[in-house]
């Protein structure tokens, strides 16, 4: 697929992996803004150690009670996102620098959105 066809994305397939993964929505809208946006999301300082494999650096932008949701974070990286969008500190910046459009494009295939007329076509599908 042209990345030009993918310029408003359907992003229901990233929320809906969040969601079968029971992720807090707290936690959920700095990763869609990381992976989806491209952008350093609010509180960058605990997600940046996670983004970039530091595990033990994660653990201290989570306290105790949120020691579940990491567990959880840490089980939809490793399940529901491209391996070149996180893992170490290069991969990470050269995520941030993707445009949009390579950006949705890995996205894509990873199946985390959906181009326009893959959503137009589930909808006819649904309806036949």
């Amino acid at each position: 697929m042209a990345s030009s066809n993918i310029h408003a994305p359907c992003f229901k397939p990233f929320w809906d992996s969040i969601y079968e993964r029971s992720i807090n929505i707290q936690y959920a809208k700095p990763l869609f803004e990381y992976f989806v946006l491209g952008k350093q999301p609010q509180y960058w300082i605990h997600y940046q150690p996670l983004l970039e494999n530091d595990l033990a650096g994660a653990l201290h932008g989570f306290n105790n009670d949120e020691l579940e949701q990491l567990q959880e974070i840490v089980f939809w990286l490793c399940e529901a996102t491209p391996q070149d969008s996180w893992g170490n500190r290069r991969v990470v910046k050269d995520w941030l620098e993707l445009s949009d459009d390579a950006r949705y494009e890995i996205l894509h295939d990873f199946g985390l959105v959906l181009a326009p007329e893959q959503v137009v076509w589930n909808i006819l599908q649904e309806s036949a």
